[in-house]
């Protein structure tokens, strides 16, 4: 994400669009599957169904977008990730009520752990690229998309430190 950079001409973001076009369908895919091949009884909570149908509809737009050429293609892709950004909000609150309404039906959590696990991870690391795509058309001159360049780790455990204290 750092390397991806900026160029004086905008190259990097249709880049960075291009790549995110190639690779979100394919995540969010993988995290339809993981909801189909979960057991019988959770997949048809009516909470749980709701957060598959928000991926199943995400895929959709995703896929069906047209190829990005142009800055105005790259405009109209970047309101599509807002959306699906907003649509997803609550996803994580979703799954916790939909496994806790679930909760006398599940025998072994184990599991539920592995999807829980991977769908989390997942969707924090679509989010990361989503946000940091989005983050590229800001100004900032110390930052690449949502990467700070000037961040000292030593100055930021050494303020927490000093916090604590």
């Amino acid at each position: 994400m750092l390397y991806s950079g900026r160029s004086q001409d905008g190259s990097h973001i249709l880049k960075s669009a291009r790549y995110l076009q190639q690779e979100l369908p394919v995540r969010i895919a993988h995290r339809i599957r993981g909801f189909r091949n979960l057991p019988f009884i959770i997949g048809c909570n009516p909470t749980i169904l709701h957060v598959h149908e928000l991926y199943i509809r995400a895929f959709q737009k995703l896929s069906d977008f047209p190829p990005i050429q142009s800055q105005s293609d790259e405009s109209r892709y970047c309101s599509l990730l807002r959306q699906l950004l907003e649509d997803h909000k609550d996803v994580v609150t979703l799954l916790a009520e939909g496994l806790r309404e679930c909760r006398r039906h599940i025998q072994d959590e184990r599991l539920l752990r592995p999807f829980l696990d991977k769908t989390l991870t997942s969707r924090l690391g679509m989010r990361l690229l989503a946000t940091h795509h989005l983050a590229l058309h800001e100004d900032k001159p110390v930052s690449v998309g949502i990467i700070c360049t000037r961040m000292s780790p030593k100055k930021l455990v050494e303020k927490w430190v000093d916090f604590s204290r």
